[in-house]
């Protein structure tokens, strides 16, 4: 008796399996539709293992570099295709000869204790912790020679040589190309 229990067939199986899998289509039918987007929430993910740190400058873990970005915002984001986009940069240009990147910053940028976020921070953070502490940071940033700060609101990335890539002209995404599409 218990065998025949457990003696499906394929149809009945496939039956079974679409079903299932139809439920939470019927019982639920307006979570199955699309719904008007909203600002605000809260987004829930799991992070496996545990971030030991919460601080991605100083490791180079799977966990504190996904969450990292979440708490810490970078002179620069990207969009897609890698196109990079203002962040607590507002913009960005290169001199002709490629060795000097200017990064004017964002007003009014305050750390959690109220202190404005400034061209020194840029600086300290890029000097003293990523290039320094960070197990990329020695190879990343080794032709990082200084960052100058004229003023608060302006850093100067003083580099060795012109690096490849170095383009601050907007890029535009690749496109797609089907022949090489893990490319």
């Amino acid at each position: 008796m218990i065998q025949k229990f457990f003696n499906v067939g394929r149809r009945s199986f496939l039956a079974g399996l679409a079903a299932s899998t139809a439920l939470p289509l019927v019982a639920m039918p307006g979570r199955a539709l699309a719904q008007e987007p909203r600002a605000g929430g809260t987004l829930r993910t799991p992070a496996w293992p545990a971030p030991s740190i919460l601080n991605s400058a100083i490791s180079t873990a799977g966990p504190e570099t996904f969450i990292g970005p979440k708490f810490f915002d970078g002179l620069l984001g990207y969009d897609f295709g890698m196109v990079p986009k203002p962040s607590l940069a507002t913009s960005w240009e290169m001199s002709e000869d490629g060795k000097r990147v200017t990064f004017n910053l964002r007003e009014g940028v305050k750390w959690h204790d109220g202190a404005d976020f400034t061209s020194h921070d840029v600086a300290f953070t890029f000097l003293q912790v990523l290039k320094v502490m960070h197990g990329r940071g020695r190879t990343t940033f080794g032709g990082l020679l200084d960052v100058e700060t004229p003023d608060p609101l302006t850093a100067i990335f003083v580099l060795e040589r012109a690096e490849p890539g170095d383009d601050a002209r907007p890029r535009q995404p690749r496109k797609p190309d089907p022949a090489r599409p893990y490319l």
